[in-house]
């Protein structure tokens, strides 16, 4: 080892570690948990993922190499090159084969047959959106669309989530472009902890909201963007062995907005990077707010 470099923390949670070696531009990747229940609990389930399928159909991940007690420490290979995000916002990287490998890998973890002992709980979801609502518009101070008007429409649907909801899968609940990792061999995911079951639209609908605040940071981009949004969705539907319900996709597709503008309202090293200052954090919260009532909006019309 050549040397160690902080590359993301989550405080009291966790924190992320890049460990440089010597010879090779892939290094080790050490995450600490704050909870070490936790931690062993993302080790064990990443460490299935190596038993699930066959070597070319099962979905990629990091490489485990073990847990550390002492340290609360699971160490992986680092996953070799760049996110999808940098990719979709490059104009000369072309995006078709990256977007249908991603599609593929959602495809294949939602068909695996990982049984996780964890399931979204429409209950609790429900009073996390009302925390969310509450500490965005006390960030935001009433400017513009209130977070607690978004979060009411989602509290009224998601009381009845189980009413619409299609068939339970293994999702991995923050499925975003920055958690892929394009090679010229495909695409490596990342990030973990939230993994559980749930309905498969949820991993449509968090990435392709994710999509809209690339489109918003990048403007020159959007057609682009949007392109590969509706290319990542048609070819998901090819694969899936499986329908996906129209008003899950919907609730999803708020949930996942409001979630953005919260997680853009703490500045604790959640959700997208970069985290903008904050009047343009504010004005990016505002964009997401209002395209998460949108979908609803238009749910209702329907």
């Amino acid at each position: 080892m050549v040397g160690a470099d902080l590359v993301r923390t989550r405080p009291r949670r966790r924190w992320t570690i890049r460990y440089r070696l010597a010879g090779t531009e892939r290094g080790l990747i050490g995450k600490v948990y704050a909870d070490e229940v936790r931690g062993r609990w993302v080790h064990d389930t990443l460490a299935r993922f190596s038993t699930t399928g066959t070597a070319t159909s099962r979905p990629r991940v990091p490489t485990v190499l073990g847990w550390i007690p002492g340290l609360s420490m699971m160490v992986s290979v680092e996953a070799p090159g760049r996110d999808l995000a940098e990719l979709l916002v490059d104009p000369a990287v072309p995006f078709r084969e990256p977007i249908e490998s991603t599609a593929a890998w959602l495809a294949a973890l939602h068909s695996s047959g990982i049984r996780i002992d964890r399931s979204f709980d429409a209950i609790e979801e429900r009073d996390t959106v009302r925390r969310w609502a509450h500490e965005v518009d006390r960030w935001r101070s009433g400017s513009g669309v209130r977070a607690d008007e978004l979060a009411r429409s989602l509290d009224e649907r998601l009381s009845g989530y189980a009413s619409f909801s299609g068939r339970v899968v293994p999702i991995h609940k923050d499925f975003h472009a920055q958690q892929v990792i394009v090679d010229p061999d495909g695409v490596t995911v990342l990030d973990f902890d939230e993994m559980r079951m749930g309905d498969a639209a949820f991993d449509l609908a968090h990435f392709c909201a994710n999509a809209e605040l690339l489109v918003y940071r990048y403007s020159a981009a959007a057609m682009r963007i949007d392109r590969a949004r509706t290319m990542f969705v048609q070819g998901y539907r090819r694969r899936a062995d499986h329908d996906l319900p129209a008003e899950s996709f919907d609730v999803s597709f708020a949930y996942t907005c409001l979630k953005i503008a919260w997680q853009l309202s703490i500045d604790a090293g959640l959700g997208p990077q970069p985290h903008p200052a904050s009047e343009e954090a504010v004005r990016q919260a505002g964009f997401m707010l209002e395209r998460g009532l949108l979908s609803l909006e238009q749910r209702s019309r329907r």
